[in-house]
């Protein structure tokens, strides 16, 4: 079965309870809140990696907006089909929805990850942003994966509650 390839935890399992776990993980509806996707370095193209590293060399005495950078810059190059192996880690992940986080540290913060996470909504067919409990359910019926719109912080809403309910238009479902 899977344990022992590269790329899956090797859980010790028999044969018997690979298969059943298999199983399981494929009729089941999984949901990880805390995927950021893709987490395998070997899901970035050598290329693609030392590319990303050029390009936010001119950051780096900007420890926070240098840290940030790489994934900003994997979600536009997937959005452009530049990193095809991006879909295919969400795939082998074996997830149904996983989380896209916003970060609301500030404003400038709050409007960069929307963006970022509506790229990802507008450019890859087979993710749909998640709104209601269905939209999980449709897309593992579709062969499709769910993202569900999430933040932790919330320094830039402050008491505006009225920017809340703009953030749940949006998409957000998880804070």
């Amino acid at each position: 079965m899977k344990s022992g390839q590269e790329g899956f935890y090797d859980f010790k399992l028999t044969m018997e309870e690979e298969s059943r776990a298999s199983k399981l993980h494929e009729e089941n509806i999984n949901i990880d809140l805390l995927f950021q996707g893709p987490l395998s370095p070997l899901a970035i193209p050598a290329a693609v990696s030392d590319r990303i590293k050029a390009l936010c060399e001119p950051y780096r005495e900007d420890p926070m907006l240098y840290s940030s950078l790489p994934g900003q810059w994997v979600t536009k190059l997937a959005a452009s089909g530049e990193i095809p192996e991006y879909q295919s880690e969400w795939v082998q992940s074996g997830i149904t929805a996983g989380n896209r986080q916003l970060n609301l540290r500030d404003t400038a913060s709050m409007i960069t990850s929307m963006g970022e996470v509506q790229l990802q909504f507008d450019s890859a067919d087979w993710l749909v942003k998640t709104l209601k409990a269905d939209d999980i359910r449709a897309a593992k019926r579709e062969g499709r994966k769910a993202g569900i719109i999430s933040a932790q912080e919330t320094d830039a809403l402050g008491t505006n509650l009225a920017q809340l309910d703009d953030l749940h238009h949006f998409g957000l479902r998880m804070l």
